[in-house]
């Protein structure tokens, strides 16, 4: 029970980062200004790396520990 309530909040971290990062590009995108576009990049750049953070999470408490290295490299490989 508490593995799948902490795989939930993970997902939910991914989630976040990808609306974050959705949402600062359209500012970006629509921003005119330089005093637009710095705050939102950097907002985005955030948002990414919550959202690296979260999926890598998701892989490691979803993968086997003895098969991680190879799923890891794969993965890896096709990113």
């Amino acid at each position: 029970m508490s593995q799948q309530l902490n795989c939930r909040r993970k997902s939910k971290g991914a989630l976040l980062g990808m609306s974050g990062a959705g949402l600062s590009k359209i500012a970006c995108g629509l921003g005119r200004t330089p005093w637009i576009w710095i705050p939102a990049q950097f907002c985005s750049s955030f948002t990414f790396s919550l959202n690296s953070c979260s999926d890598t999470a998701i892989w490691l408490a979803k993968v086997q520990p003895n098969m991680q290295g190879r799923v890891f490299a794969a993965r890896s490989l096709i990113v």
